[in-house]
């Protein structure tokens, strides 16, 4: 046994073996990290990926709607704007993530929409392993631990105990692909900041990536900054927390733009009421996780003892998400969608300590010895993950790390992105759903255009996902919008819908907590729609069709498949009020009251304001006494995406506007906008002719300027001169010695004299 691996000492030419070892293993490396990256892309069915459908599949299926209103409606001037299609109305991508949908559009120029979103939707869990493999290639780790840690993402991608929360493929087909573009993004960032903390090089690049993952999705940007200032403790020094200031500041500018408005518009988010999840222990240490425990704590203990940052990053990672995944308060964050954090580290960890106790065998034989069982452990590695989270067959046993993914599980991912990948076109519910579709656009071209409601049905997954009648504006071309939307967060109009969607169905998604749900009543839920201004109502069970033809401001308009389409009296966006509004100003909260004046037709008669002029009465609870105001004629609506024009014949007097109250909105002609329950917008008209526009905000504004610095800040961090960091000694490893200078791990001799590197 030799000390020293002759593999990898210098030949006595200086260049030879070192070289040839280098080249070997890049090879062997390229070939691991390729087969993890197109293994992940074959199971997600490439052939319908490149099939020129438009996807289905969970919320994947109103995804759709997007990137498609982006490319019609906002750009190129605009990346967010006032959309009519859901929730009577809300601002698209102002607390929804822009960079997702931006790819798309980009995408589109060159391939059908379809294929575009399709591509971008599985970015992310494509890119994993390589980007794993970049962190540890930046972080200096050697090999065969870069290629451990690309395989390592396989068990995660494939892991299938959750299938929301977000970052693996079962989420990602049911609709979070934002989560994992933003956590591959987080990683590469990881890797790059490694780097660049070690050189004092690649802080435009750094600033750049750290801005593309805050920008795809707000909870991994979370884990991504936490892991960024760790890095940052790890190599605790005054000029590296200037050099990583800079570049963090500049990302923090380059999203302005987005998060700006974000926080400072904060009041009109909708918050859905998530559960704080209690069963910490379960929900760390599922089963199929435990295989990896072992594994992590080698790796961490061999980061440790050979000063080695990145096991050692990982652990500190691994701790702080769980530690936050416990003690989070219950809150607008639900603490569920940090676990995916935790495992990714957990299997990051379980590669590095098979790497470390591959090389620690191959340190012990030394020689060429060692440099097969390095090899053998990143193969092996690899053909056991490879194999494993495949397994279609049942070939290996489930105690096989990353083989713990069920024979049943398995099949259902692939069937999973090939059911949700060939589209809605291709699905066997795609003839009656396309004949719902010709019918309502039909309708709206005989009837006029207008928002619709249509009764929610677990049936509805017939088309692919129950939240396809989602894609009416979409498959309108805008002509019929939906009440009912995917970004729920976006509105607070969001509440009110599924407290009327429990009216109008048999069955009831009711997704939102702690709202005051009722039982179905069709007729009440018709005067919720006349309130929202919604002109359709679409009913597919007996017994709520029953109740429709029952109630005499329905009038059957169309029928389709198990649809009757019902148009609704009475339902027009800008209306004049019978009686004064009353300014709640009570001690409850105002969504509280809101929502109890909803669901209680009694106190429909006199209209509950959040704000208003000081002449309107004031009251502190509901129902309130009705003060009659004159009857105002309303003529010559003109209604776009977001701009509403009216004539009205009286000035003085109140007129309501059935569109979701929300930010940007300005009246010209008139004062207000107040908001009027159950989320809409109140007037009064100071002219004949009134005009609200739906424009940018100071936030908005603030936040481009702000970015328009920051894309200043990376021209000045690309030209400006890298000056790499005084050599000396840290509290945790000596930078004179950075890992990636490592290569060849030559031992003390004459060739390590001649070249001054020292034994590892």
């Amino acid at each position: 046994m030799s000390v020293i691996d002759p593999i990898d000492a210098i030949a006595p030419d200086g260049t030879a073996a070192p070289r040839a070892a280098r080249s070997r293993r890049a090879w062997i490396t390229a070939a691991i990290v390729g087969a993890a990256t197109l293994f992940v892309f074959w199971r997600m069915s490439p052939g319908d990926v490149l099939a020129n459908t438009v996807p289905t599949g969970g919320d994947l299926g109103a995804h759709v709607w997007g990137p498609a209103f982006l490319s019609d409606h906002l750009l190129p001037l605009r990346l967010s704007g006032w959309a009519p299609d859901w929730f009577a109305g809300f601002p698209a991508y102002r607390f929804y993530m822009i960079v997702p949908a931006l790819a798309v559009a980009i995408l589109e120029l060159v391939l059908p929409y379809g294929i575009a979103l399709k591509l971008v939707v599985i970015s992310g869990v494509v890119a994993m392993p390589v980007c794993a493999w970049a962190l540890g290639k930046l972080s200096g780790n050697r090999f065969p631990e870069p290629a451990c840690l690309a395989v390592a993402t396989l068990p995660f991608l494939f892991d299938t105990g959750y299938a929301i929360f977000g970052g693996n493929i079962a989420s990602t087909l049911a609709g979070e692909y934002a989560y994992a573009m933003s956590l591959s993004l987080g990683l590469l960032a990881f890797g790059i900041a490694a780097r660049g903390l070690a050189t004092g090089r690649h802080r435009a690049i750094l600033a750049i990536v750290l801005a593309l993952s805050v920008l795809c999705h707000v909870i991994p940007a979370f884990f991504t900054a936490v892991g960024i200032l760790v890095w940052l403790a790890l190599y605790a020094e005054r000029q590296r927390v200037r050099w990583l200031l800079g570049a963090v500041l500049t990302a923090m500018a380059l999203t302005a733009f987005w998060v700006v408005p974000f926080v400072l518009g904060h009041g009109w988010f909708n918050d859905m009421g998530w559960v704080k999840t209690t069963d910490i222990a379960d929900s760390l240490f599922p089963s199929r996780v435990l295989w990896t425990l072992p594994f992590a704590g080698i790796a961490i203990i061999a980061a440790v003892a050979r000063r080695e940052r990145l096991g050692v990053f990982l652990g500190i990672m691994a701790l702080a998400v769980a530690a936050t995944f416990w003690f989070l308060p219950e809150a607008m964050l639900w603490n569920s969608r940090l676990l995916p954090f935790w495992y990714l580290c957990l299997y990051l960890l379980a590669g590095l300590g098979i790497a470390a106790i591959g090389r620690g065998i191959a340190s012990y034989l030394g020689g060429t010895d060692g440099e097969i069982v390095r090899t053998v452990t990143a193969i092996g590695i690899a053909i056991i993950f490879l194999f494993g989270v495949a397994r279609p067959l049942g070939a290996l046993p489930a105690w096989v790390p990353g083989s713990s993914v069920p024979l049943d599980q398995q099949s259902w991912l692939a069937y999973g992105a090939q059911g949700s990948f060939s589209g809605y076109e291709r699905h066997p519910g795609w003839t009656e759903y396309r004949a719902f579709l010709d019918t309502m656009t039909e309708v709206g071209e005989e009837h006029g255009c207008g928002r619709a409601m249509w009764e929610f049905s677990q049936g509805l997954s017939r088309y692919g996902t129950t939240m396809a009648p989602m894609l009416l504006p979409y498959w309108t071309n805008g002509c019929v919008g939906s009440m009912e939307g995917l970004y729920f967060e976006s509105s607070q109009t969001t509440p009110f819908h599924f407290l009327n969607q429990r009216r109008l169905s048999e069955q009831c998604s009711c997704p939102q907590r702690d709202l005051p749900y009722s039982v179905m009543d069709v007729a009440v839920g018709v005067g919720q729609l006349q309130i929202m201004g919604v002109k359709y109502y679409m009913a597919s069970s007996p017994s709520t069709q029953l109740q429709a033809d029952e109630t005499p401001d329905l009038t059957l308009v169309a029928t389709t498949g198990p649809w009757k389409v019902y148009e609704v009296a009475d339902s027009e966006i800008v209306a004049p009020l019978s009686a004064m509004p009353s300014v709640y100003d009570g001690d409850a909260s105002w969504r509280g009251v809101a929502m109890e004046w909803f669901e209680n037709p009694a106190a429909w008669s006199t209209p509950i304001a959040k704000d208003g002029p000081d002449d309107w009465p004031r009251v502190d609870h509901i129902p309130a006494t009705a003060e009659a105001i004159p009857q105002v004629a309303i003529s010559e609506v003109e209604i776009d995406r977001s701009t509403i024009r009216f004539e009205v014949s009286d000035l003085g007097t109140p007129v309501v506007v059935k569109v979701s109250a929300g930010p940007g909105w300005r009246a010209h002609g008139a004062e207000g906008p107040w908001t009027i329950a159950p989320n809409l917008m109140v007037i009064v008209p100071t002219q004949t002719d009134v005009t609200l526009h739906a424009g940018a905000t100071t936030p908005e504004i603030l936040g481009q300027v702000i970015t328009v610095v920051g894309l200043g800040g990376v021209a000045y961090l690309a030209l400006a001169p890298s000056r790499p960091f005084r050599r000396r000694s840290s509290w945790w490893l000596d930078d004179d010695d950075p890992e990636w200078e490592r290569e060849p791990e030559a031992g003390p001799g004459p060739a390590a004299r001649a070249t001054g590197t020292r034994p590892a």
